[in-house]
Protein backbone atom coordinates (compact mmCIF):
# COMPACT_ATOMS: atom_id res chain seq x y z
CA UNK A 1 0.00 0.00 0.00
CA UNK A 2 2.50 2.39 0.73
CA UNK A 3 4.44 1.82 -2.36
CA UNK A 4 1.42 2.67 -4.06
CA UNK A 5 1.09 5.88 -2.34
CA UNK A 6 4.63 6.95 -3.02
CA UNK A 7 4.30 6.15 -7.31
CA UNK A 8 0.92 8.01 -7.05
CA UNK A 9 2.42 11.01 -4.88
CA UNK A 10 5.48 10.82 -7.28
CA UNK A 11 3.78 10.99 -10.45
CA UNK A 12 1.27 14.15 -8.92
CA UNK A 13 4.54 15.58 -8.12
CA UNK A 14 6.09 15.25 -11.73
CA UNK A 15 2.97 16.26 -13.36
CA UNK A 16 3.21 19.48 -11.56
CA UNK A 17 6.76 20.55 -12.13
CA UNK A 18 6.54 19.85 -15.67
CA UNK A 19 3.34 21.64 -16.26
CA UNK A 20 5.15 24.82 -14.87
CA UNK A 21 8.23 23.96 -16.49
CA UNK A 22 6.39 23.94 -19.97
CA UNK A 23 3.91 26.02 -19.27
CA UNK A 24 5.54 28.76 -18.36
CA UNK A 25 7.09 28.96 -22.22
CA UNK A 26 4.03 28.74 -23.81
CA UNK A 27 2.24 31.58 -21.68
CA UNK A 28 5.34 33.56 -23.51
CA UNK A 29 4.15 31.89 -27.00
CA UNK A 30 0.37 33.03 -26.77
CA UNK A 31 1.59 36.34 -25.45
CA UNK A 32 4.11 36.57 -29.23
CA UNK A 33 6.85 36.91 -27.25
CA UNK A 34 9.83 36.84 -30.06
CA UNK A 35 11.16 33.31 -30.48
CA UNK A 36 14.95 34.36 -29.42
CA UNK A 37 13.57 35.07 -25.95
CA UNK A 38 11.62 32.10 -26.17
CA UNK A 39 14.59 29.88 -26.15
CA UNK A 40 16.56 31.91 -23.69
CA UNK A 41 13.66 31.08 -21.27
CA UNK A 42 13.60 27.46 -22.10
CA UNK A 43 17.75 27.32 -22.03
CA UNK A 44 17.78 28.92 -18.61
CA UNK A 45 15.33 26.49 -17.01
CA UNK A 46 16.80 23.98 -18.70
CA UNK A 47 20.29 24.70 -17.50
CA UNK A 48 19.12 24.55 -13.86
CA UNK A 49 17.36 21.66 -14.17
CA UNK A 50 20.70 19.42 -15.56
CA UNK A 51 23.34 21.56 -13.24
CA UNK A 52 20.16 20.14 -9.91
CA UNK A 53 20.64 16.96 -11.32
CA UNK A 54 24.24 16.56 -11.49
CA UNK A 55 25.22 18.49 -7.73
CA UNK A 56 21.75 16.24 -6.03
CA UNK A 57 22.95 12.87 -7.67
CA UNK A 58 26.09 13.45 -5.28
CA UNK A 59 24.59 14.19 -2.35
CA UNK A 60 22.07 11.39 -2.49
CA UNK A 61 25.38 8.95 -2.91
CA UNK A 62 26.58 10.05 0.06
CA UNK A 63 23.73 11.06 2.33
CA UNK A 64 22.95 8.94 5.25
CA UNK A 65 19.09 9.55 5.47
CA UNK A 66 17.68 10.28 2.17
CA UNK A 67 14.12 10.89 3.41
CA UNK A 68 15.37 13.59 5.92
CA UNK A 69 17.46 15.10 3.06
CA UNK A 70 14.43 15.21 1.12
CA UNK A 71 12.00 16.70 3.34
CA UNK A 72 14.16 19.82 3.51
CA UNK A 73 14.63 20.31 0.01
CA UNK A 74 10.59 19.67 -0.35
CA UNK A 75 10.12 22.45 2.35
CA UNK A 76 12.30 24.58 0.61
CA UNK A 77 10.85 24.08 -2.44
CA UNK A 78 7.09 24.58 -1.08
CA UNK A 79 8.00 27.64 0.37
CA UNK A 80 9.62 29.11 -2.69
CA UNK A 81 6.66 28.48 -4.54
CA UNK A 82 4.27 29.78 -2.26
CA UNK A 83 5.95 32.97 -2.04
CA UNK A 84 6.08 32.94 -5.59
CA UNK A 85 2.50 32.13 -5.61
CA UNK A 86 1.57 35.76 -2.69
CA UNK A 87 3.76 37.65 -5.30
CA UNK A 88 1.54 37.09 -8.22
CA UNK A 89 -1.62 36.71 -6.70
CA UNK A 90 -0.62 40.38 -5.11
CA UNK A 91 -0.27 41.74 -8.39
CA UNK A 92 3.29 42.79 -7.42
CA UNK A 93 5.68 43.71 -10.53
CA UNK A 94 8.98 42.15 -10.60
CA UNK A 95 10.85 41.80 -14.25
CA UNK A 96 10.50 39.40 -16.22
CA UNK A 97 14.07 38.34 -15.82
CA UNK A 98 13.22 37.76 -11.75
CA UNK A 99 9.88 35.37 -12.64
CA UNK A 100 12.23 33.37 -14.90
CA UNK A 101 15.25 33.12 -12.29
CA UNK A 102 12.25 31.95 -9.60
CA UNK A 103 10.87 29.49 -11.59
CA UNK A 104 14.37 28.13 -12.76
CA UNK A 105 15.39 28.03 -8.80
CA UNK A 106 12.00 26.12 -8.56
CA UNK A 107 13.39 23.51 -11.38
CA UNK A 108 16.64 23.46 -9.91
CA UNK A 109 15.43 22.22 -6.35
CA UNK A 110 12.97 19.82 -8.26
CA UNK A 111 16.08 18.29 -10.01
CA UNK A 112 16.53 16.56 -6.43
CA UNK A 113 13.67 14.36 -7.60
CA UNK A 114 15.25 13.26 -10.87
CA UNK A 115 17.79 11.01 -9.44
CA UNK A 116 16.54 10.80 -5.45
CA UNK A 117 12.92 8.94 -6.58
CA UNK A 118 14.94 6.33 -8.53
CA UNK A 119 17.17 5.64 -5.33
CA UNK A 120 14.47 6.11 -2.61
CA UNK A 121 11.69 3.72 -4.55
CA UNK A 122 14.66 1.28 -4.63
CA UNK A 123 15.49 1.34 -1.12
CA UNK A 124 11.50 1.63 -0.02
CA UNK A 125 11.07 -1.70 -1.94
CA UNK A 126 13.99 -3.15 0.47
CA UNK A 127 12.91 -1.95 3.01
CA UNK A 128 8.79 -3.18 2.06
CA UNK A 129 10.48 -6.54 1.24
CA UNK A 130 12.13 -6.81 4.81
CA UNK A 131 8.86 -6.41 6.15
CA UNK A 132 7.06 -9.20 4.65
CA UNK A 133 6.16 -7.13 1.27
CA UNK A 134 5.57 -8.61 -2.24
CA UNK A 135 8.53 -8.70 -4.34
CA UNK A 136 7.62 -6.97 -7.32
CA UNK A 137 9.32 -5.56 -10.78
CA UNK A 138 11.28 -2.92 -9.06
CA UNK A 139 12.80 -1.08 -12.77
CA UNK A 140 9.52 -1.62 -14.79
CA UNK A 141 6.95 0.29 -12.17
CA UNK A 142 9.54 3.27 -11.90
CA UNK A 143 9.82 3.57 -15.55
CA UNK A 144 6.17 3.64 -15.97
CA UNK A 145 5.95 5.89 -13.27
CA UNK A 146 8.15 8.68 -15.08
CA UNK A 147 6.65 7.55 -18.27
CA UNK A 148 3.14 8.81 -17.69
CA UNK A 149 4.90 12.07 -15.95
CA UNK A 150 6.54 12.85 -19.87
CA UNK A 151 2.95 11.60 -21.07
CA UNK A 152 0.77 13.82 -19.25
CA UNK A 153 3.34 16.88 -18.05
CA UNK A 154 4.11 18.38 -20.87
CA UNK A 155 0.89 17.75 -22.92
CA UNK A 156 -1.24 19.70 -19.68
CA UNK A 157 1.74 22.03 -19.41
CA UNK A 158 1.51 23.31 -23.15
CA UNK A 159 -2.28 23.53 -22.84
CA UNK A 160 -2.51 25.36 -19.78
CA UNK A 161 0.27 27.89 -20.37
CA UNK A 162 -1.66 28.68 -23.67
CA UNK A 163 -5.15 28.93 -21.88
CA UNK A 164 -4.33 30.20 -18.36
CA UNK A 165 -2.08 32.40 -16.35
CA UNK A 166 0.94 31.73 -14.76
CA UNK A 167 -0.70 32.09 -11.49
CA UNK A 168 -3.03 28.64 -12.09
CA UNK A 169 0.23 27.00 -12.99
CA UNK A 170 2.34 28.14 -10.19
CA UNK A 171 -0.60 27.07 -8.25
CA UNK A 172 -1.07 23.78 -9.62
CA UNK A 173 2.83 22.74 -8.66
CA UNK A 174 2.63 24.53 -4.86
CA UNK A 175 -0.53 21.90 -4.59
CA UNK A 176 1.21 18.91 -6.39
CA UNK A 177 4.29 18.98 -3.66
CA UNK A 178 1.88 18.68 -0.99
CA UNK A 179 0.66 14.63 -1.20
CA UNK A 180 4.64 14.01 -2.24
CA UNK A 181 6.09 15.86 1.08
CA UNK A 182 2.97 14.06 3.15
CA UNK A 183 4.15 10.44 2.28
CA UNK A 184 8.15 11.24 2.37
CA UNK A 185 7.31 12.38 5.61
CA UNK A 186 5.47 8.79 6.87
CA UNK A 187 8.80 7.45 5.59
CA UNK A 188 10.86 9.52 7.85
CA UNK A 189 8.54 9.05 10.87
CA UNK A 190 8.22 4.89 9.88
CA UNK A 191 12.38 5.03 9.47
CA UNK A 192 12.89 3.36 6.45
CA UNK A 193 16.47 3.55 6.37
CA UNK A 194 19.06 2.70 3.77
CA UNK A 195 19.77 -1.09 3.71
CA UNK A 196 23.11 -2.95 4.93
CA UNK A 197 23.45 -2.77 1.09
CA UNK A 198 24.01 0.63 0.98
CA UNK A 199 27.66 -0.16 1.98
CA UNK A 200 28.85 -1.28 -1.77
CA UNK A 201 31.87 -3.25 -3.08
CA UNK A 202 32.88 -0.17 -5.13
CA UNK A 203 32.90 2.72 -2.74
CA UNK A 204 34.78 5.38 -4.86
CA UNK A 205 33.67 7.34 -7.57
CA UNK A 206 32.33 6.55 -11.17
CA UNK A 207 35.51 6.01 -12.68
CA UNK A 208 35.49 2.77 -10.30
CA UNK A 209 32.08 1.80 -11.92
CA UNK A 210 33.67 2.58 -15.75
CA UNK A 211 36.76 0.57 -14.91
CA UNK A 212 34.68 -2.68 -15.34
CA UNK A 213 34.68 -3.57 -19.49
CA UNK A 214 31.26 -4.66 -19.15
CA UNK A 215 29.99 -0.79 -18.05
CA UNK A 216 31.97 0.93 -19.91
CA UNK A 217 30.73 -0.76 -23.11
CA UNK A 218 27.21 -0.91 -22.19
CA UNK A 219 27.24 2.91 -21.53
CA UNK A 220 28.86 3.77 -24.91
CA UNK A 221 26.16 1.97 -26.05
CA UNK A 222 23.68 3.99 -24.15
CA UNK A 223 25.10 7.21 -25.27
CA UNK A 224 24.58 6.03 -28.76
CA UNK A 225 20.98 4.93 -28.52
CA UNK A 226 20.51 8.59 -26.40
CA UNK A 227 21.68 10.92 -29.74
CA UNK A 228 20.00 8.26 -31.70
CA UNK A 229 16.55 9.31 -29.86
CA UNK A 230 17.00 12.75 -29.55
CA UNK A 231 17.54 12.83 -33.66
CA UNK A 232 14.20 11.05 -33.44
CA UNK A 233 12.16 13.61 -31.35
CA UNK A 234 13.73 16.38 -32.59
CA UNK A 235 11.87 15.61 -36.32
CA UNK A 236 8.69 14.23 -34.75
CA UNK A 237 6.24 17.45 -35.00
CA UNK A 238 7.58 17.65 -38.63
CA UNK A 239 7.26 14.78 -39.31
CA UNK A 240 4.09 14.06 -37.95
CA UNK A 241 2.80 17.50 -39.55
CA UNK A 242 3.95 16.31 -42.68
CA UNK A 243 1.78 13.42 -43.03
CA UNK A 244 -1.51 14.90 -41.74
CA UNK A 245 -2.16 15.80 -45.51
CA UNK A 246 -5.85 17.72 -45.10
CA UNK A 247 -6.86 15.30 -42.03
CA UNK A 248 -7.86 17.28 -39.24
CA UNK A 249 -4.78 18.42 -36.97
CA UNK A 250 -7.00 17.66 -33.76
CA UNK A 251 -5.23 13.59 -34.56
CA UNK A 252 -1.81 15.71 -33.20
CA UNK A 253 -3.25 15.72 -29.57
CA UNK A 254 -4.71 12.27 -29.93
CA UNK A 255 -1.35 10.91 -31.65
CA UNK A 256 0.68 12.25 -28.93
CA UNK A 257 -1.77 11.01 -25.83
CA UNK A 258 -2.27 7.57 -27.36
CA UNK A 259 1.80 7.02 -28.17
CA UNK A 260 2.37 7.57 -24.70
CA UNK A 261 -0.05 5.85 -22.66
CA UNK A 262 -0.84 2.86 -25.30
CA UNK A 263 3.19 1.59 -25.22
CA UNK A 264 2.59 1.96 -21.47
CA UNK A 265 -0.49 -0.49 -20.96
CA UNK A 266 1.23 -2.79 -23.24
CA UNK A 267 4.13 -2.84 -21.57
CA UNK A 268 2.64 -3.65 -18.24
CA UNK A 269 0.78 -6.87 -19.90
CA UNK A 270 3.80 -8.30 -21.35
CA UNK A 271 5.73 -8.19 -17.77
CA UNK A 272 3.31 -10.98 -17.16
CA UNK A 273 4.52 -13.13 -20.31
CA UNK A 274 7.58 -14.83 -21.52
CA UNK A 275 8.23 -12.11 -23.83
CA UNK A 276 9.88 -9.74 -20.96
CA UNK A 277 12.11 -12.35 -19.35
CA UNK A 278 13.29 -13.22 -23.30
CA UNK A 279 13.63 -9.59 -24.00
CA UNK A 280 15.97 -8.96 -20.63
CA UNK A 281 17.64 -12.34 -21.35
CA UNK A 282 19.12 -10.78 -25.01
CA UNK A 283 19.05 -6.96 -24.32
CA UNK A 284 20.64 -6.72 -27.98
CA UNK A 285 16.59 -7.08 -29.22
CA UNK A 286 15.99 -3.69 -27.68
CA UNK A 287 18.97 -1.61 -29.79
CA UNK A 288 17.43 -3.37 -32.72
CA UNK A 289 13.68 -2.83 -32.28
CA UNK A 290 14.60 0.95 -32.04
CA UNK A 291 16.21 0.69 -34.86
CA UNK A 292 13.63 -1.12 -37.06
CA UNK A 293 10.85 1.10 -35.75
CA UNK A 294 12.63 4.08 -35.79
CA UNK A 295 13.75 3.42 -39.40
CA UNK A 296 10.22 2.71 -40.26
CA UNK A 297 8.58 5.57 -38.59
CA UNK A 298 10.41 7.93 -41.11
CA UNK A 299 10.41 6.21 -44.06
CA UNK A 300 6.33 5.18 -44.02
CA UNK A 301 4.11 8.26 -45.61
CA UNK A 302 0.96 7.47 -43.97
CA UNK A 303 0.04 8.95 -40.85
CA UNK A 304 -1.78 6.09 -39.44
CA UNK A 305 1.30 3.70 -40.27
CA UNK A 306 3.68 6.16 -38.83
CA UNK A 307 1.34 6.45 -35.95
CA UNK A 308 1.85 2.66 -35.42
CA UNK A 309 5.54 1.93 -35.46
CA UNK A 310 5.77 5.38 -33.36
CA UNK A 311 3.61 3.44 -30.57
CA UNK A 312 5.79 0.25 -31.24
CA UNK A 313 9.04 2.68 -30.69
CA UNK A 314 8.09 3.84 -27.27
CA UNK A 315 7.24 0.25 -25.99
CA UNK A 316 11.52 -0.32 -27.31
CA UNK A 317 12.24 2.57 -25.19
CA UNK A 318 10.34 1.64 -22.41
CA UNK A 319 12.41 -1.23 -22.24
CA UNK A 320 15.46 0.57 -22.72
CA UNK A 321 14.61 2.63 -19.83
CA UNK A 322 13.93 -0.41 -17.98
CA UNK A 323 17.47 -1.85 -19.36
CA UNK A 324 19.24 0.78 -18.02
CA UNK A 325 17.43 0.88 -14.56
CA UNK A 326 17.93 -2.62 -14.25
CA UNK A 327 21.73 -2.34 -14.50
CA UNK A 328 21.75 0.92 -11.88
CA UNK A 329 19.74 -1.13 -9.66
CA UNK A 330 22.35 -4.38 -9.66
CA UNK A 331 24.01 -4.59 -6.19
CA UNK A 332 27.43 -3.53 -5.91
CA UNK A 333 26.44 -0.20 -7.19
CA UNK A 334 24.42 1.21 -4.37
CA UNK A 335 26.94 4.16 -3.91
CA UNK A 336 26.89 5.35 -7.37
CA UNK A 337 22.87 5.04 -7.68
CA UNK A 338 22.38 8.95 -7.43
CA UNK A 339 25.05 9.98 -9.56
CA UNK A 340 24.70 7.35 -12.60
CA UNK A 341 21.00 8.18 -12.78
CA UNK A 342 21.71 11.75 -12.97
CA UNK A 343 24.50 11.22 -15.59
CA UNK A 344 21.51 9.29 -17.79
CA UNK A 345 19.39 12.23 -16.90
CA UNK A 346 21.45 14.87 -17.53
CA UNK A 347 22.61 12.78 -21.26
CA UNK A 348 19.57 12.97 -22.51
CA UNK A 349 18.72 16.88 -21.17
CA UNK A 350 21.21 17.40 -23.51
CA UNK A 351 21.31 15.37 -26.36
CA UNK A 352 18.04 17.21 -27.48
CA UNK A 353 19.46 20.19 -28.42
CA UNK A 354 22.35 19.15 -29.00
CA UNK A 355 20.87 17.67 -32.18
CA UNK A 356 18.36 20.20 -32.83
CA UNK A 357 20.74 22.74 -33.64
CA UNK A 358 22.95 20.11 -35.69
CA UNK A 359 19.91 19.68 -37.77
CA UNK A 360 19.34 23.97 -37.44
CA UNK A 361 22.69 24.63 -38.50
CA UNK A 362 22.49 22.86 -41.73
CA UNK A 363 22.41 23.24 -45.26
CA UNK A 364 18.41 23.46 -46.35
CA UNK A 365 18.62 20.94 -48.56
CA UNK A 366 20.10 18.29 -45.71
CA UNK A 367 17.71 19.15 -43.12
CA UNK A 368 15.00 16.96 -43.98
CA UNK A 369 17.01 13.56 -44.67
CA UNK A 370 19.73 14.82 -41.69
CA UNK A 371 17.66 13.29 -38.53
CA UNK A 372 16.67 9.93 -40.04
CA UNK A 373 20.61 9.73 -41.34
CA UNK A 374 21.42 10.78 -37.82
CA UNK A 375 19.20 8.23 -36.34
CA UNK A 376 20.03 5.70 -37.94
CA UNK A 377 24.08 6.06 -37.78
CA UNK A 378 23.86 6.43 -33.80
CA UNK A 379 21.94 3.81 -33.45
CA UNK A 380 23.82 1.22 -35.68
CA UNK A 381 26.47 2.01 -33.91
CA UNK A 382 25.29 1.38 -30.43
CA UNK A 383 23.95 -2.17 -32.03
CA UNK A 384 27.72 -3.10 -33.12
CA UNK A 385 29.15 -1.53 -29.62
CA UNK A 386 26.22 -3.54 -28.15
CA UNK A 387 27.27 -6.56 -29.95
CA UNK A 388 31.22 -6.63 -28.67
CA UNK A 389 29.48 -7.49 -25.22
CA UNK A 390 27.99 -10.69 -26.80
CA UNK A 391 30.38 -11.57 -29.24
CA UNK A 392 33.61 -11.20 -27.16
CA UNK A 393 31.45 -12.40 -24.04
CA UNK A 394 32.34 -9.23 -22.02
CA UNK A 395 31.51 -10.69 -18.57
CA UNK A 396 28.45 -8.94 -16.42
CA UNK A 397 29.00 -8.26 -13.04
CA UNK A 398 28.55 -11.53 -10.70
CA UNK A 399 25.76 -10.22 -9.18
CA UNK A 400 22.48 -10.35 -11.03
CA UNK A 401 19.92 -7.67 -12.38
CA UNK A 402 17.30 -7.32 -9.61
CA UNK A 403 13.58 -8.35 -11.04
Amino acid sequence: MIRSLFLISLIINGVGSSILAVGYPYILLSDSTPMTYYYANMGIIFLFTSMGALLWGYKIDYATDIWQFRIVILLIEIFSTLLLLILLVSKIAFPPIMLLLFIAILEFLFAYEIPWSRVAWHELNDWAEQQGGKHLNVSLYIVIATSLISALGPGLGALLGITQGIDTIVAIKLFSLLPYFYICYLMMKMQVKRTAAQRSQLTGGLRSVFQQRYYKTLAIAVVFTIFANAFLMVALPVVVMESLANKSYGLVTLFYLLSALIPIFCTTLLNKTRVNSRIQRYPITIFISLFIFGILFFQLHTFYAKSFFYLLYNIAIIYFNVLITNTIYQKGLEMQQGRLFSLFQVTMNFSFPIAAITVSIAPDSSQYFLPVVGFSLFLLIAIAVYFIIQINKVPAPVHHWRR
